[in-house]
């Protein structure tokens, strides 16, 4: 699938530290970095997560990626708009790919707040979205993405992950996955650029993971049971305790208890 701005100008990399943070040096160093340019390594070192964690990944069996993106014409307070469009892209990607092959069941695809993909309740990808603003105008995002392609172990310091290999059991091609999973991306992004906010809302809380099942969460360090009732307008998950009392956790304050 060709795009129109996304991945035209790719950087190919034998082995980097991170990707994000090689893609913030070239718009240190560079004048001008065009919008949708990829920064794509076969191997990343120090790849980095949420909440701090890494992003582990075994050369040639996974893809890690950045993407250079210039969403100037979004507010600040609307950063949540692209971590929803960039989720749900990945979650269209792997529900085409699923729907596609002969598997039965076919897997379930999630996205779990804020923007971690699961297939049957285990991690495929991960997302970190790195923000550059001037004041209050929003100058450039840093969108770095890692999916699980044909890794069949993992260190077992991660938490219930898999890989479209142990999905599907096919090998698949790296590059043309990658080249689909863009189509997938910029699909999205220009529906945020066209102002399809509430498409993008009903369609985020449509796949998002334990959305109004009652669940164990720990919030703040203390073990609670909940459901998901929403997202808020600046991205922040709501939660409806037993008793009937609603909060709402950014990413720093709940953790799933997923087992």
């Amino acid at each position: 699938m060709k795009t129109l701005f996304i991945g035209q100008n790719t950087i190919q990399l034998e082995s980097v530290t991170s990707t994000n943070s090689y893609a913030q040096n070239l718009l240190v160093k560079e004048s001008s970095v065009p919008e949708g340019t990829v920064v794509n390594a076969y191997n990343q070192t120090q790849g980095r997560g949420q909440r701090g964690n890494t992003w582990l990944s075994n050369p040639d069996e996974a893809i890690t990626f950045s993407i250079v993106l210039y969403p100037k014409f979004l507010q600040i307070e609307d950063q949540f708009l692209l971590s929803m469009a960039v989720s749900l892209a990945l979650a269209d990607y792997f529900n085409s790919v699923f729907k596609g092959q002969v598997l039965n069941p076919i897997p379930t695809t999630a996205v779990k707040w804020p923007n971690d993909i699961m297939v049957k309740n285990r991690k495929i990808s991960g997302i970190l979205i790195e923000n550059n603003t001037r004041g209050k105008d929003w100058v450039s995002a840093i969108v770095g993405i890692g999916l699980n392609i044909n890794q069949t172990s993992f260190p077992s310091t991660i938490v219930k992950p898999t890989s479209l290999y142990l999905e599907t059991r096919i090998k698949w091609d790296l590059t043309s996955v990658l080249k689909d999973v863009l189509s997938f991306l910029e699909a999205r992004y220009l529906q945020i650029k066209s102002g399809k906010r509430q498409v993008l809302l009903d369609d985020y809380k449509s796949q998002l993971f334990q959305n109004n099942s009652w669940c164990y969460y720990i919030l703040k360090g203390e073990k609670i049971t909940a459901r998901i009732t929403g997202i808020s307008n600046i991205g922040k998950l709501i939660l409806e305790t037993k008793d009937g009392q609603i909060i709402e956790c950014d990413n720093k304050e709940v953790i799933y208890d997923i087992g």
